[in-house]
Formats: structure tokens, sequence, C-alpha cells
């Protein structure tokens, strides 16, 4: 388990007359084994907020600190982004260390864990949609991360499949301990998994309000009212998010 804290990060991107500002300075902590939900306008700075947390954007400014600095951290995006030439348990065995003999009762373990046996000399192309998901989630969760990050993982599947896989990964993050933050543009989605929610502004992003979502409790019923209640809230929020963005063009 470990947090992260940004101070004063910014990201700026070249363009032909100077560099445009994607990031305004962001101060965040995120605690140890929080869920934290972003959401926001598009193009707001989501995801290069994320990129920055998961180590894969260096070119920011500000600083990023975790409070193990040798934690483990997965991410997983709108596309599962399997390797297509390699079928399930050898997608598996790729972010494994150690021969995948070795590991394969671990990888059976994660493929019944999400759903998959029987799957594992699978082909990506062989599976649904929401198959190649759920193969995206146990490779994320078979490292038992410490940090998990996530860029709109449920927006291409259909609600239901949806609604399953959101209370699985929750309930998988919850047994491992992991610290998770979620980018959504769903806001009922977003209050019904997260601690606290973030909402962005932009351009550049910037952090606009904050909700603290602990009185909620757990477990949570998709189906609460006041859920929708908070989520409406949420809405708001996002309404004036999106005034304060500059008209493109």
């Amino acid at each position: 388990m470990s947090g992260l804290r940004l101070v004063r990060v910014t990201r700026d991107y070249p363009v032909r007359d100077g560099v445009r500002p994607a990031l305004q300075p962001i101060d965040l902590t995120v605690r140890p084994g929080e869920f934290l939900c972003i959401i926001g306008p598009s193009g707001c700075g989501k995801t290069t907020l994320l990129n920055v947390m998961a180590g894969l954007d260096r070119q920011h400014g500000g600083s990023l600190t975790r409070d193990n600095p040798d934690a483990v951290t997965s991410c997983m995006f709108q596309e599962s982004r399997l390797l297509p030439w390699l079928n399930v348990r050898d997608n598996l065995a790729f972010v494994l260390d150690g021969p995948l003999r070795a590991q394969g009762d671990l990888i059976d373990e994660w493929l019944q864990r999400v759903g998959l046996e029987g799957h594992g000399r699978d082909y990506p192309h062989q599976l649904s949609v929401g198959m190649q998901q759920r193969v995206a989630v146990a490779r994320a969760m078979i490292v038992r991360p410490d940090i998990l990050l996530m860029d709109e993982p449920f927006s291409a599947l259909d609600e239901l499949t949806a609604l399953k896989m959101r209370t699985e990964v929750l309930e998988l993050c919850d047994e491992l301990g992991a610290t998770v933050v979620l980018v959504t543009h769903n806001p009922l989605e977003a209050v019904y998994l997260a601690d606290r929610l973030v909402v962005m502004s932009g351009q550049p992003g910037g952090i606009l309000q904050t909700m603290d979502l602990g009185h909620l409790g757990r477990p949570r019923d998709p189906d609460d009212p006041e859920l929708w209640r908070v989520s409406r809230s949420a809405v708001s929020a996002l309404t004036e998010a999106a005034a304060r963005q500059p008209a493109s063009g």
C-alpha cells in the first residue's frame, strides 16, 4: 500500500509558437488505500494527470512522490491493450517474473477470479470486449499492485457488464489494499466507487472541487437514491467546470 503526493505539478506541451499549458499547478494527496475518482470536461487534462502519476510522463513540473518508493503500480485503460499475438495465459505471464510454467497456478487462480476459466488458450480476437477487459483486470491485479491507475476502463462496456466489473474491481482492490485512482466521465460511476471525488476544470486543467464521499458508507447499492442525489451534485460541478472551459476553434 502506498499513497501519492503531487506538489505544484504542471505540464506544458510545445507548440509552434511556444508552449501550451495542459495542467496548472496541482496539489493533491492520495491517501494509502484510498479510492479516488477524477472527473472533468473532455480536454481538461485528466489523462495527462494520470500519466504523470503513473510515471509515464516525466516532462512535468513540480514533484510527485510515493509513500513507498518501491510501490508496484499497475495501469488499466479504456482499451484492454492485450498483446494480440499472445494468448490469454501468455498475456498474464508477460507481466510476471519467471517462466510461464512456474506461474501456472497463479495464472489459473486469476483466470478463475475474473470468470475466464477455460479461456486461457484463447487469443484476444476470440474474446468479446468485456472478456478482454476481464483479462486486463487480471493482468493489472496479478502483480498485487500497491497503486492501481485506471483511465475509463469500463466506458466501452454495456452497462450490465460495466456494473459487474466495477463491483469486482472494487472488491479486488479492497482485498489487496491497493490505492486506486480512476479517471471517468461517468459521475454516477464515480460516486458508486470513490472515497473521494476530484472535479477538474481547464484548460489548463486544475482542481475545481473535491468531494468527500465517506458518508455514503460501504458497500454501496447502485440503486440507492442517495448515490443519484450526490451524482447530481457532481454533475453541477461538471457544469461549472465546463463553463470555465475556453471555447475551441
